[in-house]
């Protein structure tokens, strides 16, 4: 690992000086974990609260695992207890037994980075002794503003695991680069080359740590992953062989590898707000009292306590090590208000060092009470607080606004709750700059995640009586308002094919056949795929789509309520962009959510280029119109410029 204490920022090398005045110089001389030599390895423990630690040896013969050693950990004081073991341990396994008021429990250290199976032993060695060949070469995904980003949720498993997908390694790491395939029988492209075709620069991959709940070596067992277990772990159901430990590390960088090679960068959907069940996890065994919180703010039995300096040191060593050892290009945080906007600002400044582009953002909610907002001086990353802060957060509001919550019937502007959601749509055109003062890029636009009903089948419970093809054209309208916002657009896997699953809002522990991606909805939908591919290449050719700063949205856009221009119905937004740094002039944007077509006053008599309506999206024109009143598609949007 390197020395996982040694940090660049002036806010992470402040964190490490109140943790040597608390814990003394071990901090900076020490490495957690284990250090490993030919001829000795060293072990070093965060613990707190304990009697005694000892240190047990594993090694693999043909009559199975084979303990070789228990050793009891010296307590050096400040909290830090050390081993060292003589000889080579290279590929042998280790664990913790601790003593805690009488009674004996094993754990794992921490900071294991690759562990047999299942979780149960650590494996001595380290996961940047592991890579696939060009792995030197591979590099992150360069940005200039974090609107750049076309984010697109998925999940391993899921994106491939259908036969539909015509992938080899259904629901694998290398499965989801499997390269030229389609569905088969036809010519239609799915897995990777789908993401190609659909233009999408990152990919946000739901939790890739090991959980708690998935066995690994179960083709049937499934989870989302919401419940971390070994944080610094890959989760091995994604590897072709899970019973080898350093296959996965292999994999998913060769994973990785792909996708930058393509020119998308990885985003590691991330849970640091509480681990799975309490009573069995080793950060509780070992340190409780340092790493937890006396609440339930996550609404899964624990919360860690991020504010405390030496978990914020966890904290920001776990994504380092991601980011180092698999060139991860961003992180998103479960339930973000959980943790102190501190801890969040610094981590951001220390993975910035080593990647300006890094991608950090988050929910800015929690699940239920907790004590951090009794805590006094300490704000949490909720949305009062995430603004300005260069974080970038969900906004719930406008997801609610467009189509609904994410699990009911109420309607959104999409499909007939027009006037009382119009300014928040007008609120997610400019990545909400007027709203809550802050910069497009610290907001996520978004309809869908993995979280509640997909897109297709919420516009199902919500508008039961609107045909199939208006319930199309609205899932449709949906995205387009997120796909132009000057927000950060984000997608949910399947949007773009009408992906149904079953009606479950929470899938989060399978089945399989529930949750994965039927490609014949692509087949099916092959029009709306396509339609989505040209809102993405829109935004990605014309900066007028993510002007990224504030004062230059407030100067660029005007909407028709500020101009001297008729429009109706009255519930339409309708609005110019005028960007300098753009080559399009007059560029007029029509959100239409009624069933009728909308009239449309022009300025100038100037003879305009159709390049979005209700059936076709992209750069090239569809229609030219000279004229002074011009009649939108219903429920859809319109692009024009001249």
């Amino acid at each position: 690992m390197g020395k996982n204490q040694t940090y660049l920022s002036p806010e992470a090398k402040e964190i490490e000086e109140l943790l040597e005045k608390q814990y003394g110089p071990w901090v900076k001389e020490k490495d957690l974990g284990f250090k490993y030599f030919s001829d000795k390895t060293e072990f070093n423990v965060f613990a707190s609260g304990i009697q005694e630690l000892f240190l047990q040896v594993f090694k693999n013969e043909n009559s199975g695992e084979v303990q070789v050693m228990e050793q009891k950990m010296k307590n050096l004081g400040k909290n830090l207890y050390s081993a060292t073991v003589n000889g080579d341990l290279e590929n042998m396994m280790y664990r913790l037994k601790v003593k805690k008021r009488g009674k004996e429990h094993l754990a794992l250290d921490p900071y294991t980075e690759i562990t047999s199976l299942n979780g149960d032993k650590s494996l001595i060695i380290h996961s940047n002794d592991i890579e696939p060949q060009g792995w030197d070469e591979d590099s992150f995904v360069e940005l200039k503003n974090p609107v750049d980003a076309v984010i697109y949720e998925t999940h391993v498993q899921d994106f491939t695991q259908s036969s539909s997908s015509g992938v080899e390694k259904n629901g694998k790491y290398i499965g989801l680069v499997e390269e030229n395939t389609t569905i088969p029988g036809t010519d239609i492209r799915t897995g990777l080359d789908h993401l190609k075709q659909l233009g999408i620069n990152y990919v946000q991959l739901m939790p890739l740590a090991q959980n708690g709940s998935a066995i690994e070596h179960e083709d049937d067992s499934y989870n989302w992953g919401y419940d971390p277990e070994n944080f610094m772990v890959p989760e091995g159901s994604y590897s072709e062989r899970p019973e080898e430990p350093k296959l996965r590390v292999l994999e998913l960088k060769e994973m990785v590898k792909k996708l930058h090679q393509n020119g998308i960068g990885v985003i590691k959907d991330t849970v640091l707000n509480h681990t799975y069940v309490f009573g069995r996890n080793s950060l509780r065994k070992l340190a409780k009292d340092h790493f937890f919180r006396n609440t339930n703010g996550s609404g899964c039995g624990n919360e860690i306590a991020t504010e405390n300096p030496i978990v914020q040191k966890y904290v920001m060593d776990i994504l380092k090590h991601w980011q180092k050892n698999y060139h991860i290009d961003g992180f998103r945080l479960d339930l973000m208000a959980l943790h102190s906007k501190k801890t969040l600002e610094t981590v951001k400044r220390e993975l910035e060092h080593n990647n300006p582009s890094t991608m950090f953002y988050g929910e800015p909610w929690k699940a239920q009470r907790s004590e951090i907002d009794d805590i006094h001086d300490l704000k949490s990353m909720e949305r009062k607080n995430q603004i300005n802060s260069g974080i970038a957060a969900f906004n719930d509001k406008a997801r609610d606004g467009i189509k609904g919550s994410p699990n009911g019937t109420d309607r959104g502007y999409v499909t007939g709750k027009i006037m009382e959601n119009r300014d928040l749509i007008k609120d997610v055109i400019t990545g909400e700059v007027e709203i809550f003062k802050g910069q497009p890029y610290e907001v996520i636009a978004y309809t869908t995640c993995h979280d509640g009903n997909t897109l297709y089948e919420k516009i199902c419970k919500s508008a039961e009586e609107f045909p199939h093809e208006k319930k199309k054209e609205a899932a449709k309208f949906a995205n387009s308002i997120i796909l132009t916002s000057q927000a950060i657009p984000f997608i949910h896997s399947g949007d773009e094919m009408l992906r149904t699953r079953k009606f479950d809002h929470n899938p989060y522990k399978g089945p399989k056949e529930k949750n994965m991606i039927n490609w014949h909805k692509k087949e099916e939908n092959i029009d709306l795929t396509q339609y989505y591919q040209g809102l993405i290449k829109l935004r990605k050719d014309h900066p007028a789509f993510r002007i990224g700063n504030a004062e230059d949205i407030r100067e660029s856009i005007r909407f028709y309520d500020d101009k001297d221009l008729e429009y109706s119905p009255k519930g339409l937004v309708v609005y110019q962009i005028d960007y300098d740094e753009d080559e399009w002039d007059d560029i007029t944007v029509i959100h239409n959510p009624y069933h009728e077509k909308a009239k449309v006053e022009l300025p100038g008599d100037k003879r305009w280029k159709v390049v979005v309506d209700g059936k076709e999206a992209g750069t090239e024109q569809i229609l030219s119109f000279k004229g002074k009143v011009f009649r939108a598609d219903e429920l859809s949007t319109t692009i024009l410029h001249t």
